[in-house]
């Protein structure tokens, strides 16, 4: 478990991530997210974290979830920020 959590791989030189999860998600606890995230802030790595309310795992893009639906326009404002793409 420990070799598999993302947070225990973080460095300075780790690229920036958009990281959302669902806050109910059945499937994977959004705390591994949340930890994710800190992880990234403590080694000063660009990181934005969305978490919706409501979906289900593995939603991606279903316009089912309309706030989740927004993810990709905001990972593009992200990506566009802090990777210049």
């Amino acid at each position: 478990m420990h070799y598999l959590s993302l947070e225990n791989h973080v460095s300075a030189v780790t690229p920036p991530v958009f990281v959302w999860t669902i806050a109910d998600d059945a499937g994977v606890d959004p705390e591994n997210s949340l930890r994710f995230a800190k992880a990234l802030w403590k080694n000063r790595v660009a990181c934005q974290l969305e978490i919706y309310n409501h979906g289900i795992h593995g939603t991606g893009l279903s316009e089912e979830y309309r706030d989740i639906a927004q993810w990709p326009e905001q990972a593009a404002v992200f990506l566009r920020s802090n990777c210049g793409f």
